[in-house]
């Protein structure tokens, strides 16, 4: 062992390092986590606003307005307007297995 003894500090250092790592990781996710909350509360505010065209009204809807309901138009205004609910929509569609 070229004359180097092996207390166990080298084991000792190394777990420590590993730790470390792991709280830095653990802090890093919690961060990732906390956006994605913030991304995912404030992106449902931003689909439902007038100009998005997703407003509706209970009590002024008809036959007329729930025929003119366009699932691909709902698709197309998520994927492109708030795509990280969309995302969480999608895997949640997929785990079903039917929906796609």
């Amino acid at each position: 062992m070229l004359g180097i003894e092996d207390t166990g500090a080298t084991l000792v250092a190394l777990e420590l390092l590993l730790e470390h790592q792991a709280k830095r990781i653990r802090m890093a996710m919690d961060w990732v986590m906390n956006q994605e909350r913030c991304i995912c509360a404030a992106e449902p505010k931003t689909v439902t606003q007038a100009q998005h065209g997703l407003q509706f009204s209970a009590s002024k809807a008809c036959t007329a307005n729930i025929g003119e309901f366009k699932v691909d138009k709902l698709v197309t205004t998520f994927k492109t307007i708030v795509p990280h609910t969309w995302e969480i929509m999608q895997v949640l569609l997929d785990a079903n297995g039917e929906a796609h």
